[in-house]
């Protein structure tokens, strides 16, 4: 998954041993994946109003990726573990992944550079007008994880 676009809520400083994954979209699953015990929940798509309520419930902290960045990954495992299924079963079965993209964000914003570390003398902090906030940069990407 890229890191692009990763959007994390919780305790920073907050020792994690355990991590639950949700590829797309997991904000129906909060109360499982709390009673799982889980320190991180990864997932994609959520949404503000669940998102806030499950933390004012308690851990895990929050990991919120891209809904295809979460799905693309695991794909060519998966069709893998059919056609062996289908093989041991002696189902007339092949599976496919399809190479099309079906991620509908052409445009991605990376996140803006942070400044400088106080100790850090070799460069300038940047000094914005009150309230302003630094353009974003808009870059054109293909999905990230794509085949090409």
């Amino acid at each position: 998954i890229s890191a692009t676009g990763l959007r994390v809520a919780g305790d920073p400083d907050a020792t994690v041993r355990t991590v639950a994954v949700c590829g797309g979209s997991g904000d129906s699953l909060f109360d499982d994946v709390r009673r799982a015990g889980v320190d991180v929940y990864l997932t994609a798509d959520l949404r503000h109003h669940p998102a806030s309520e499950a933390l004012q419930a308690g851990p895990p902290a929050l990991v919120d990726a891209a809904h295809w960045a979460t799905e693309w990954p695991w794909v060519e495992q998966a069709a893998a573990q059919l056609d062996d299924i289908a093989a041991r079963n002696g189902w007339d079965l092949e599976t496919s992944v399809s190479r099309t993209v079906t991620d509908p964000w052409t445009a991605h914003t990376p996140n803006p550079a942070p400044a400088p570390a106080p100790e850090d003398s070799s460069a300038p902090a940047p000094s914005p007008a009150a309230g302003a906030a630094a353009a974003p940069r808009s870059v054109p990407t293909s999905s990230p994880g794509a085949p090409r």
